[in-house]
């Protein structure tokens, strides 16, 4: 057999290969890892001392599961969840009311693991968690009069606290960035928080934190940066508007200011394609945003609670007293669907 047919023939056997593997991949047959492996997820406190409870969400067809924790554990989340967090095919649920944390299986919802603390404990009102490298961090505290704002890092594995870490405010919303671990101190009525808190999650330390405006409630990326908003102060005299702030490097800076002094700013968002969605009072604007808001524009006329960015969606969340929620989600500014929640829907996450 000459060279040139060797070569010919190698090369059949070789394309002939490649199109068995690219049919095989395109045959293949995808199983699902459970029922709730898409969608997103919304947590509703309750109210008169009912249980709260677990919505999901079906990401195409907006189709609402109520009451899924519930169902599929067959027992009660428990006293006004305040949280929910995915990592990896885990989910990760606050309880505040029954000082309790919970770890499910993402896909299943099938509960794998329940921390819940006595009066005596470590885990009490738990808020918001973050997870660095594995580790978990969840910030605690009834209020800013018992001295017991904290920070706890979690074995995972077990939800058992590793180390405590003190703040000098209640704790808001946690994040973790560029190695590093970022707390919103919100604070509260008697002592409004106006800082961030850095933590250094290898040594489980607060390396500082960094004045920025009061009640800040929400974060996001943009570029290599995050973007903080604060609601402001509005007590009647020495009155602060909502507003914007740059950290970049560990330092903080304002970038904009409501011009009203009675506006509050909350949960500011940059969706993919540079548009910024944020309340203001509730009410639902969008802007361009290069560094600061221009040409904002208000969108519809509800007044919601809260609002979050779910698979680059806007969720507004629109809580009525003794009733169910709302939940209107919003693509391009366009109203693009609507539903129902249950009694008093406060956050959501995918």
């Amino acid at each position: 057999m000459n060279l040139n047919k060797m070569k010919k023939i190698f090369w059949f056997l070789l394309v002939s290969f490649l199109l068995s593997c690219n049919t095989e991949d395109r045959n293949a047959v995808i199983v699902p890892k459970g029922d709730f492996q898409n969608g997103f997820f919304i947590v509703n406190q309750g109210e008169n001392g009912n249980s709260g409870s677990l919505d999901y969400v079906s990401q195409n067809e907006y189709k609402v599961l109520s009451k899924v924790y519930d169902s599929i554990n067959h027992t009660a989340l428990g006293q006004k969840p305040h949280s929910v967090l995915t990592y990896g095919d885990h989910l990760y649920i606050s309880v505040s009311g029954d000082n309790k944390l919970i770890k499910l299986n993402r896909n299943t919802l099938e509960q794998e693991l329940v921390r819940e603390d006595q009066s005596s404990g470590d885990l009490i009102n738990p808020k918001y968690m973050a997870i660095n490298n594995g580790k978990g961090f969840i910030g605690v505290g009834g209020n800013s009069t018992d001295g017991n704002s904290e920070i706890l890092t979690l074995n995972l594995e077990t939800l058992a606290t590793e180390k405590t870490i003190s703040v000098s405010n209640v704790p808001g919303k946690i994040f973790s960035f560029n190695g590093k671990i970022y707390v919103l101190l919100e604070g509260d009525a008697q002592n409004p928080g106006n800082k961030i808190a850095i933590i250094n999650p290898n040594s489980g330390e607060l390396e500082k934190e960094l004045i920025i405006g009061f009640y800040p409630n929400h974060y996001t990326a943009y570029r290599d940066k995050i973007i903080i908003s604060c609601n402001g102060l509005h007590t009647g005299t020495n009155n602060e508007a909502g507003s914007l702030w740059e950290l970049n490097n560990d330092e903080v800076s304002k970038i904009y200011e409501r011009p009203n002094a009675s506006e509050n700013l909350q949960d500011f968002s940059i969706d993919r394609d540079g548009t910024a969605y944020f309340l203001v009072n509730g009410q639902l604007y969008n802007s361009d945003f290069n560094g600061t808001i221009t040409n904002e524009k208000t969108i519809g006329s509800t007044i919601y609670n809260s609002l979050f960015r779910i698979n680059d969606r806007m969720v507004a969340l629109k809580i009525n007293s003794n009733l169910p929620g709302q939940a209107d989600v919003y693509i391009s500014s366009d109203l693009y669907e609507s539903f129902a929640t249950g009694i008093h829907p406060v956050d959501a996450g995918e």
